[in-house]
This record gives C-alpha cells, structure tokens and sequence, in this order.
C-alpha cells in the first residue's frame, strides 16, 4: 500500500519516479530497497521547497490515510479513537507490514503523551517514522510534538506530546 500511495501522488502530480516499478499490486511485499529511493525521489519532487528530510517527515503524514485505505488497516487502525488508540494501532501495523522482525510499541503514556519504542526500524527513523506518529496525531485531530531519540541506527523511542 505504502508504494501505491507514493506512486499515486507522483501520477497526481505527474511526476516520473524512474526508481518505481511500472506496476504495483495490493497485498505484496517489496523490499525496501525499492521503497526507500522511491520516496527519496518522491520527497525531493513532491516537496521541492523543503529539504529531502522534512519532505520524508510530511509524506509520513500520509501513513494513516493510506493506511485505511487497506483491509488490514480499516481492521487494526480505522477504529480506534484518540492518539493513545491510534498511536497503539499504528505500532501494531509495523509488526504486520515492515518484515522481518520490526516491532513498535507503546511503551508508557500519560494523559497528554506517549512513547512508542521503535525496533528494527532500518529506514529514516528520524524523518520519515517520525512524521507517521505526527501523522497520527493529526489523524486524530490533535494538534502536537513528536521528538526522537534514537538508541542506534535501527531503534529508537518517539516522545508524542499534545
């Protein structure tokens, strides 16, 4: 769903993305090694006026809709309400779409904060992920912070405050 989506904005905004696949089909798997240079480029061509980065921390922002455009996503993500929900629902999807052995968490929480512990995570940790959580909050129609703390290149933990 993630590739559908990227290659979707890239069609509305009629912008070639020569690292995609010609066609991609719901319900497979792709490496990430095709999915990450295909947001790169979409990030630069998408968000030209930011940087790279804050372009990857905005497509993030877009992980919930496209989430619920899926079966499994309606299924774990479309029901809950409010950030606790929907940031604990969003961590159970990582384990179901980011193979192998990635796992996300909601750790411990407050009434207007939460960290979710983020493993395995081998990919733009601190932009991308870091703008799905954002993403989140806005999806719950909360205005809010989302800070990183990395423990190493692949795991780290995400302060949501609102």
């Amino acid at each position: 769903m993630f590739f559908l989506a990227v290659q979707a904005r890239a069609k509305e905004l009629n912008v070639a993305l020569p690292v995609a696949r010609q066609r991609y089909v719901p319900f497979n798997f792709y490496p990430l090694r095709e999915l990450i240079p295909m947001m790169i480029e979409g990030a630069k061509h998408f968000y030209n006026a930011r940087s790279v980065r804050e372009g990857l921390r905005v497509m993030g922002h877009g992980v919930p809709k496209a989430l619920v455009s899926s079966t499994v996503g309606k299924v774990v993500f479309g029901s809950a309400e409010g950030v606790h929900a929907a940031a604990a629902a969003m961590a159970k999807t990582y384990t179901i779409n980011l193979r192998p052995d990635t796992h996300a968490e909601v750790m411990s929480s407050g009434p207007n904060w939460l960290v979710v512990h983020l493993h395995n995570v081998h990919y733009l940790l601190d932009s991308h992920h870091l703008g799905v959580f954002e993403g989140v909050m806005l999806h719950s129609g909360t205005q809010g912070n989302v800070k990183v703390a990395s423990s190493d290149s692949s795991s780290g933990e995400l302060l949501l405050t609102w």
